[in-house]
Protein backbone atom coordinates (compact mmCIF):
# COMPACT_ATOMS: atom_id res chain seq x y z
CA UNK A 1 0.00 0.00 0.00
CA UNK A 2 3.11 2.08 0.77
CA UNK A 3 4.25 1.97 -2.65
CA UNK A 4 1.32 2.27 -4.56
CA UNK A 5 0.86 5.21 -2.76
CA UNK A 6 4.15 7.31 -1.93
CA UNK A 7 6.59 5.55 -4.27
CA UNK A 8 6.91 6.55 -7.95
CA UNK A 9 8.48 4.31 -10.54
CA UNK A 10 8.66 0.61 -8.92
CA UNK A 11 7.29 -0.90 -11.29
CA UNK A 12 9.48 0.21 -13.83
CA UNK A 13 12.59 -0.49 -11.00
CA UNK A 14 11.38 -4.17 -10.15
CA UNK A 15 10.61 -4.68 -14.00
CA UNK A 16 13.65 -3.63 -15.47
CA UNK A 17 16.65 -3.96 -12.44
CA UNK A 18 15.40 -6.19 -9.64
CA UNK A 19 15.80 -9.60 -11.40
CA UNK A 20 19.11 -9.30 -12.34
CA UNK A 21 20.18 -8.84 -8.44
CA UNK A 22 19.62 -12.29 -7.03
CA UNK A 23 21.08 -12.49 -3.78
CA UNK A 24 23.99 -14.71 -5.84
CA UNK A 25 24.35 -12.28 -8.61
CA UNK A 26 25.25 -9.82 -5.18
CA UNK A 27 27.22 -12.39 -3.14
CA UNK A 28 29.04 -12.43 -6.56
CA UNK A 29 29.58 -8.24 -6.35
CA UNK A 30 30.01 -8.23 -2.94
CA UNK A 31 31.29 -10.89 -1.41
CA UNK A 32 29.17 -11.28 0.88
CA UNK A 33 27.62 -15.07 1.67
CA UNK A 34 23.85 -15.20 -0.60
CA UNK A 35 22.53 -16.59 2.70
CA UNK A 36 23.54 -13.27 4.80
CA UNK A 37 22.45 -11.32 2.17
CA UNK A 38 18.65 -13.07 2.69
CA UNK A 39 18.84 -13.36 6.39
CA UNK A 40 19.32 -9.52 6.01
CA UNK A 41 16.88 -8.91 3.61
CA UNK A 42 14.25 -11.19 5.75
CA UNK A 43 15.60 -9.35 9.15
CA UNK A 44 15.08 -5.55 7.51
CA UNK A 45 11.34 -6.72 5.49
CA UNK A 46 10.20 -7.98 9.32
CA UNK A 47 11.11 -5.11 11.10
CA UNK A 48 8.12 -2.53 12.15
CA UNK A 49 10.66 0.61 12.10
CA UNK A 50 13.99 0.19 10.40
CA UNK A 51 16.47 2.97 10.72
CA UNK A 52 19.68 2.71 8.88
CA UNK A 53 22.39 5.79 10.12
CA UNK A 54 24.37 5.54 6.92
CA UNK A 55 28.48 7.07 7.54
CA UNK A 56 30.33 9.55 5.03
CA UNK A 57 32.36 7.32 3.96
CA UNK A 58 30.37 4.93 1.70
CA UNK A 59 30.03 7.83 -0.01
CA UNK A 60 33.76 8.41 -1.42
CA UNK A 61 34.19 5.76 -4.11
CA UNK A 62 33.16 6.21 -7.72
CA UNK A 63 29.58 5.02 -7.41
CA UNK A 64 28.73 6.73 -4.00
CA UNK A 65 25.65 8.71 -5.04
CA UNK A 66 24.17 6.52 -6.31
CA UNK A 67 24.81 3.99 -3.45
CA UNK A 68 23.30 6.91 -1.03
CA UNK A 69 20.56 7.19 -3.49
CA UNK A 70 19.35 3.44 -3.36
CA UNK A 71 20.28 3.28 0.19
CA UNK A 72 17.54 5.83 1.30
CA UNK A 73 15.36 4.55 -1.46
CA UNK A 74 14.42 1.05 1.11
CA UNK A 75 12.51 2.71 3.86
CA UNK A 76 9.90 3.60 0.79
CA UNK A 77 9.65 -0.33 -0.55
CA UNK A 78 9.35 -1.57 3.38
CA UNK A 79 6.88 1.70 4.22
CA UNK A 80 9.62 2.34 7.07
CA UNK A 81 9.39 6.00 6.35
CA UNK A 82 6.21 5.91 8.20
CA UNK A 83 6.74 5.04 11.41
CA UNK A 84 8.26 6.13 14.58
CA UNK A 85 12.17 5.77 13.84
CA UNK A 86 12.00 4.64 10.81
CA UNK A 87 13.81 5.56 7.82
CA UNK A 88 17.72 6.27 6.95
CA UNK A 89 20.04 8.94 7.51
CA UNK A 90 22.88 10.19 6.36
CA UNK A 91 23.36 14.28 8.19
CA UNK A 92 21.44 16.65 9.65
CA UNK A 93 22.43 19.56 8.04
CA UNK A 94 19.51 20.61 6.23
CA UNK A 95 17.65 20.93 9.32
CA UNK A 96 19.95 23.89 10.33
CA UNK A 97 18.25 26.64 8.78
CA UNK A 98 20.80 29.22 9.84
CA UNK A 99 20.91 32.85 8.10
CA UNK A 100 24.48 32.24 6.52
CA UNK A 101 23.58 34.92 3.67
CA UNK A 102 23.89 37.46 6.22
CA UNK A 103 27.65 36.06 6.88
CA UNK A 104 28.93 34.81 4.08
CA UNK A 105 27.60 37.74 2.13
CA UNK A 106 27.90 36.59 -1.42
CA UNK A 107 26.29 39.80 -3.08
CA UNK A 108 29.86 41.25 -2.29
CA UNK A 109 32.05 39.23 -4.78
CA UNK A 110 33.02 39.84 -7.91
CA UNK A 111 30.95 39.24 -10.32
CA UNK A 112 33.49 36.50 -11.74
CA UNK A 113 34.84 33.98 -9.12
CA UNK A 114 35.96 30.71 -9.87
CA UNK A 115 35.50 27.97 -7.15
CA UNK A 116 38.45 25.52 -6.51
CA UNK A 117 37.29 21.86 -6.19
CA UNK A 118 39.78 20.66 -3.39
CA UNK A 119 39.83 17.14 -4.43
CA UNK A 120 41.23 18.70 -7.52
CA UNK A 121 44.01 20.99 -5.45
CA UNK A 122 46.85 19.59 -7.45
CA UNK A 123 45.87 20.14 -10.71
CA UNK A 124 44.68 23.62 -9.93
CA UNK A 125 47.86 24.74 -8.81
CA UNK A 126 49.64 23.05 -11.91
CA UNK A 127 47.49 24.18 -14.57
CA UNK A 128 45.00 27.16 -13.87
CA UNK A 129 45.53 30.04 -16.43
CA UNK A 130 44.24 33.31 -17.04
CA UNK A 131 44.83 34.09 -14.19
CA UNK A 132 47.28 31.39 -12.00
CA UNK A 133 46.29 30.50 -8.99
CA UNK A 134 49.40 32.73 -7.76
CA UNK A 135 48.09 33.61 -4.02
CA UNK A 136 46.32 30.71 -1.30
CA UNK A 137 44.73 31.66 2.16
CA UNK A 138 44.03 28.68 3.83
CA UNK A 139 42.38 28.08 7.20
CA UNK A 140 40.57 25.48 9.11
CA UNK A 141 42.50 23.19 5.97
CA UNK A 142 45.83 20.85 5.48
CA UNK A 143 45.73 20.19 2.38
CA UNK A 144 49.35 18.56 2.42
CA UNK A 145 48.45 15.83 3.62
CA UNK A 146 44.37 15.54 3.02
CA UNK A 147 43.66 15.97 -0.76
CA UNK A 148 44.56 13.16 -3.51
CA UNK A 149 47.24 13.39 -5.53
CA UNK A 150 49.63 14.22 -2.82
CA UNK A 151 52.95 14.62 -5.87
CA UNK A 152 50.94 17.28 -8.16
CA UNK A 153 50.08 19.37 -4.40
CA UNK A 154 53.11 19.32 -2.61
CA UNK A 155 54.42 20.11 -6.21
CA UNK A 156 52.25 23.22 -6.41
CA UNK A 157 52.93 24.08 -2.63
CA UNK A 158 56.98 24.46 -3.78
CA UNK A 159 56.31 26.81 -6.27
CA UNK A 160 58.30 29.68 -6.07
CA UNK A 161 55.78 32.14 -7.44
CA UNK A 162 53.20 30.87 -5.23
CA UNK A 163 52.54 33.08 -2.27
CA UNK A 164 50.98 30.90 0.61
CA UNK A 165 49.40 32.14 4.14
CA UNK A 166 48.08 29.29 6.88
CA UNK A 167 46.44 30.19 9.99
CA UNK A 168 46.67 27.13 11.33
CA UNK A 169 46.59 26.19 15.65
CA UNK A 170 49.59 24.01 15.12
CA UNK A 171 52.17 23.75 12.51
CA UNK A 172 50.58 21.34 9.80
CA UNK A 173 52.46 20.22 7.09
CA UNK A 174 50.47 22.91 5.05
CA UNK A 175 52.29 24.86 7.03
CA UNK A 176 55.40 24.20 6.41
CA UNK A 177 55.24 25.30 2.82
CA UNK A 178 54.03 28.68 3.61
CA UNK A 179 55.34 31.95 3.12
CA UNK A 180 53.45 32.99 6.35
CA UNK A 181 52.21 31.35 9.21
CA UNK A 182 49.82 33.03 11.15
CA UNK A 183 48.87 31.57 14.59
CA UNK A 184 45.02 30.29 15.21
CA UNK A 185 42.67 30.25 18.66
CA UNK A 186 41.90 26.85 20.24
CA UNK A 187 38.16 26.77 20.61
CA UNK A 188 38.93 27.01 24.14
CA UNK A 189 40.64 30.67 23.05
CA UNK A 190 37.17 31.99 20.90
CA UNK A 191 33.72 31.93 21.45
CA UNK A 192 31.56 30.27 18.66
CA UNK A 193 28.22 28.60 18.11
CA UNK A 194 28.07 24.86 17.49
CA UNK A 195 25.56 22.22 15.76
CA UNK A 196 25.07 18.92 15.65
CA UNK A 197 26.69 16.67 13.15
CA UNK A 198 23.91 13.95 13.33
CA UNK A 199 21.71 15.85 15.57
CA UNK A 200 19.68 18.47 16.34
CA UNK A 201 21.07 20.59 18.86
CA UNK A 202 22.95 23.72 18.56
CA UNK A 203 25.11 25.02 21.30
CA UNK A 204 26.88 28.26 22.45
CA UNK A 205 30.77 27.80 23.52
CA UNK A 206 31.96 30.77 25.36
CA UNK A 207 35.99 31.09 25.43
CA UNK A 208 37.19 30.11 28.64
CA UNK A 209 41.00 31.44 28.33
CA UNK A 210 42.39 34.55 26.49
CA UNK A 211 44.23 34.28 23.03
CA UNK A 212 47.48 32.69 24.43
CA UNK A 213 50.54 34.16 23.00
CA UNK A 214 50.24 36.26 19.26
CA UNK A 215 47.09 33.17 18.21
CA UNK A 216 43.92 34.64 16.65
CA UNK A 217 40.48 33.56 15.77
CA UNK A 218 39.46 33.23 12.04
CA UNK A 219 37.13 35.83 12.57
CA UNK A 220 39.78 38.29 14.24
CA UNK A 221 41.88 37.91 11.26
CA UNK A 222 39.15 38.57 8.68
CA UNK A 223 38.30 41.88 10.42
CA UNK A 224 41.79 42.50 10.46
CA UNK A 225 42.48 42.09 6.97
CA UNK A 226 39.26 43.79 5.73
CA UNK A 227 40.17 46.97 7.63
CA UNK A 228 44.11 47.00 6.05
CA UNK A 229 42.11 46.64 2.71
CA UNK A 230 39.61 49.20 3.09
CA UNK A 231 36.55 47.50 2.71
CA UNK A 232 33.95 49.13 4.43
CA UNK A 233 30.88 47.03 4.69
CA UNK A 234 29.27 46.43 7.93
CA UNK A 235 29.80 42.94 8.27
CA UNK A 236 33.61 43.24 8.40
CA UNK A 237 33.25 45.00 11.91
CA UNK A 238 31.17 42.68 13.53
CA UNK A 239 32.15 40.68 16.69
CA UNK A 240 31.49 36.95 17.18
CA UNK A 241 28.58 37.18 19.00
CA UNK A 242 27.22 40.05 16.19
CA UNK A 243 27.67 37.41 13.64
CA UNK A 244 26.05 34.72 15.94
CA UNK A 245 22.74 36.71 16.30
CA UNK A 246 22.94 37.33 12.58
CA UNK A 247 23.23 33.50 11.69
CA UNK A 248 19.80 32.91 14.29
CA UNK A 249 17.86 35.95 12.38
CA UNK A 250 15.05 34.04 10.80
CA UNK A 251 11.68 34.24 10.70
CA UNK A 252 10.45 30.35 10.53
CA UNK A 253 11.64 27.46 10.56
CA UNK A 254 13.74 24.82 13.25
CA UNK A 255 16.20 27.70 13.88
CA UNK A 256 13.21 30.29 14.58
CA UNK A 257 12.31 31.22 18.00
CA UNK A 258 16.47 30.58 18.78
CA UNK A 259 18.04 33.24 20.84
CA UNK A 260 21.79 33.91 21.48
CA UNK A 261 20.38 35.13 24.86
CA UNK A 262 18.56 32.01 25.31
CA UNK A 263 21.55 29.83 24.21
CA UNK A 264 24.20 31.85 26.62
CA UNK A 265 23.60 29.68 29.53
CA UNK A 266 25.69 27.27 27.68
CA UNK A 267 23.22 24.35 27.31
CA UNK A 268 22.79 22.78 24.44
CA UNK A 269 19.13 23.46 22.72
CA UNK A 270 16.70 21.20 20.59
CA UNK A 271 16.01 22.46 17.25
CA UNK A 272 12.32 22.72 16.58
CA UNK A 273 11.84 19.75 14.98
CA UNK A 274 8.78 18.02 15.82
CA UNK A 275 8.98 14.19 16.89
CA UNK A 276 7.18 12.95 14.54
CA UNK A 277 5.91 9.01 13.53
CA UNK A 278 5.32 9.41 10.00
CA UNK A 279 8.00 11.72 8.51
CA UNK A 280 7.22 10.88 5.33
CA UNK A 281 3.65 9.31 5.37
CA UNK A 282 1.70 11.49 3.15
CA UNK A 283 4.42 13.80 1.15
CA UNK A 284 7.66 13.98 0.06
CA UNK A 285 9.68 17.00 -1.32
CA UNK A 286 10.05 16.42 -4.71
CA UNK A 287 7.67 17.47 -7.57
CA UNK A 288 5.68 14.57 -7.98
CA UNK A 289 5.16 14.42 -3.70
CA UNK A 290 6.35 10.85 -4.20
CA UNK A 291 9.58 9.03 -3.04
CA UNK A 292 11.54 9.28 -6.41
CA UNK A 293 12.84 6.04 -7.41
CA UNK A 294 12.67 6.61 -10.94
CA UNK A 295 14.85 10.50 -11.29
CA UNK A 296 15.06 11.63 -14.56
CA UNK A 297 17.32 14.50 -13.43
CA UNK A 298 20.10 11.44 -13.02
CA UNK A 299 21.90 8.98 -14.17
CA UNK A 300 21.15 5.84 -14.08
CA UNK A 301 17.27 7.17 -13.72
CA UNK A 302 17.06 4.18 -11.63
CA UNK A 303 19.04 2.88 -8.69
CA UNK A 304 20.66 0.23 -10.38
CA UNK A 305 25.04 -1.01 -9.79
CA UNK A 306 27.12 -0.43 -12.85
CA UNK A 307 30.66 -1.68 -12.64
CA UNK A 308 33.52 0.17 -12.19
CA UNK A 309 35.65 0.15 -15.29
CA UNK A 310 38.38 1.94 -13.53
CA UNK A 311 38.45 -0.66 -10.48
CA UNK A 312 37.62 -3.58 -13.11
CA UNK A 313 40.94 -2.70 -15.11
CA UNK A 314 42.99 -2.22 -11.26
CA UNK A 315 46.84 -3.74 -11.77
CA UNK A 316 46.97 -3.44 -7.79
CA UNK A 317 45.00 -6.87 -5.79
CA UNK A 318 43.93 -4.80 -2.49
CA UNK A 319 41.72 -1.96 -2.11
CA UNK A 320 42.78 1.09 0.48
CA UNK A 321 40.14 1.34 3.28
CA UNK A 322 41.07 5.01 5.02
CA UNK A 323 38.73 6.01 7.59
CA UNK A 324 39.14 7.81 10.80
CA UNK A 325 41.40 6.85 13.50
CA UNK A 326 40.23 6.37 17.36
CA UNK A 327 42.51 8.87 18.86
CA UNK A 328 42.96 11.18 15.31
CA UNK A 329 39.55 12.01 13.82
CA UNK A 330 41.56 13.63 11.14
CA UNK A 331 44.89 15.87 10.82
CA UNK A 332 43.66 18.80 12.75
CA UNK A 333 44.60 16.42 16.02
CA UNK A 334 47.94 15.64 14.47
CA UNK A 335 49.52 18.62 16.99
CA UNK A 336 48.58 16.61 20.15
CA UNK A 337 51.13 13.98 20.73
CA UNK A 338 49.03 12.66 23.63
CA UNK A 339 46.14 11.27 20.91
CA UNK A 340 49.22 10.37 18.38
CA UNK A 341 50.81 7.94 21.37
CA UNK A 342 47.25 6.87 22.03
CA UNK A 343 46.54 5.62 18.72
CA UNK A 344 49.95 3.88 18.10
CA UNK A 345 51.07 3.03 14.98
CA UNK A 346 50.71 3.99 11.70
CA UNK A 347 49.54 0.98 11.18
CA UNK A 348 48.05 -1.05 8.22
CA UNK A 349 45.36 -4.16 9.18
CA UNK A 350 45.63 -6.87 6.89
CA UNK A 351 43.67 -9.94 6.91
CA UNK A 352 46.06 -13.23 7.64
CA UNK A 353 44.97 -14.35 4.20
CA UNK A 354 46.51 -10.86 2.60
CA UNK A 355 49.51 -10.91 4.89
CA UNK A 356 50.87 -14.61 4.84
CA UNK A 357 51.33 -15.01 1.59
CA UNK A 358 53.42 -11.44 1.48
CA UNK A 359 55.80 -13.22 3.90
CA UNK A 360 53.83 -10.06 6.27
CA UNK A 361 53.71 -10.82 9.96
CA UNK A 362 52.75 -8.80 12.66
CA UNK A 363 54.38 -5.61 13.64
CA UNK A 364 56.57 -5.94 10.19
CA UNK A 365 57.48 -2.76 8.67
CA UNK A 366 55.62 -2.76 5.15
CA UNK A 367 55.28 -0.46 1.97
CA UNK A 368 51.95 0.47 0.42
CA UNK A 369 52.63 1.04 -2.88
CA UNK A 370 50.62 1.90 -6.74
CA UNK A 371 51.77 3.59 -9.62
CA UNK A 372 51.42 7.02 -7.27
CA UNK A 373 54.00 5.98 -5.18
CA UNK A 374 54.68 4.54 -1.37
CA UNK A 375 53.72 4.43 2.00
CA UNK A 376 55.81 2.52 4.99
CA UNK A 377 53.33 1.52 7.86
CA UNK A 378 53.56 -1.15 10.27
CA UNK A 379 51.56 -3.78 9.85
CA UNK A 380 48.32 -5.18 12.34
CA UNK A 381 47.68 -8.80 10.97
CA UNK A 382 44.35 -9.48 12.36
CA UNK A 383 40.86 -10.94 11.24
CA UNK A 384 39.26 -7.31 11.93
CA UNK A 385 40.75 -6.27 8.39
CA UNK A 386 38.16 -8.19 5.18
CA UNK A 387 40.26 -9.91 3.01
CA UNK A 388 41.31 -7.88 -0.19
CA UNK A 389 41.44 -4.91 1.80
CA UNK A 390 44.30 -2.71 3.51
CA UNK A 391 42.95 -0.69 6.21
CA UNK A 392 44.50 2.52 7.33
CA UNK A 393 43.10 4.73 10.00
CA UNK A 394 43.41 8.22 10.43
CA UNK A 395 45.73 10.29 8.28
CA UNK A 396 49.34 11.65 9.97
CA UNK A 397 51.88 14.04 8.96
CA UNK A 398 54.38 12.90 6.39
CA UNK A 399 57.11 12.82 9.04
CA UNK A 400 55.67 10.42 10.76
CA UNK A 401 55.12 7.23 7.71
CA UNK A 402 57.87 4.96 7.81
CA UNK A 403 58.59 5.76 4.29
CA UNK A 404 56.78 8.04 1.57
CA UNK A 405 53.82 9.52 2.49
CA UNK A 406 51.36 11.08 3.61
CA UNK A 407 48.32 8.19 2.77
CA UNK A 408 46.54 10.14 -0.18
CA UNK A 409 49.66 10.20 -2.07
CA UNK A 410 48.02 6.89 -3.45
CA UNK A 411 44.44 8.18 -4.11
CA UNK A 412 43.18 9.80 -7.57
CA UNK A 413 41.54 12.98 -7.78
CA UNK A 414 38.66 11.11 -9.82
CA UNK A 415 35.61 12.82 -9.11
CA UNK A 416 32.28 10.72 -7.61
CA UNK A 417 29.34 10.52 -9.76
CA UNK A 418 27.32 12.68 -7.95
CA UNK A 419 28.19 15.90 -6.04
CA UNK A 420 32.09 15.70 -7.51
CA UNK A 421 33.13 14.16 -4.31
CA UNK A 422 36.53 12.56 -3.05
CA UNK A 423 36.77 8.57 -4.43
CA UNK A 424 39.15 7.57 -1.57
CA UNK A 425 37.56 4.43 -1.55
CA UNK A 426 38.67 3.56 -5.34
CA UNK A 427 42.43 3.47 -4.61
CA UNK A 428 44.22 -0.16 -5.47
CA UNK A 429 47.29 -0.76 -4.20
CA UNK A 430 49.82 -3.86 -2.67
CA UNK A 431 51.80 -4.52 0.35
CA UNK A 432 54.88 -5.84 0.45
CA UNK A 433 57.85 -5.92 3.19
CA UNK A 434 60.23 -2.76 3.84
CA UNK A 435 63.75 -3.50 2.69
CA UNK A 436 64.48 -2.57 6.73
CA UNK A 437 62.83 -3.34 9.92
CA UNK A 438 61.59 0.43 10.96
CA UNK A 439 61.97 0.80 14.83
Amino acid sequence: AYIDRLVEGYDDWARDVLPRYTPEAVADITGIAASDIEALAVAYGQAKAPFIRMGQGLSRHAGGGTAVRAITCLPGLVGAWQYLGGGALLGTAGAYNFNYTAVRRPDLLPKSVRTLNMVRFGQALQTWQDPPLKALFIQSNNPAVTCPEQNLVRQGLMREDLYTVVHDTFLSDTARYADVVLPACTSFETEDLYRGYGTYYVQYGTRVLPPQGESRSNEEVIRALAERLGLQDPVFRRSVREHIEALLDVDRGPIAGLSLEALSDGHPRRLDVPVMGHAFDRHFPTPSGKLQLACPELEPVLPDYIPDEVEAAAAYPLRLVSAPGHHLHHSGFDGVGSLRRSEGGPWVYLHPDEAEPRGITHGQAVQLVNERGDVGLYANVTTDAPPGCAVVEGHRPRAEYLSGGPLNRLCSDRLTDVGEGATYQNTWLDVRPLAFNAT
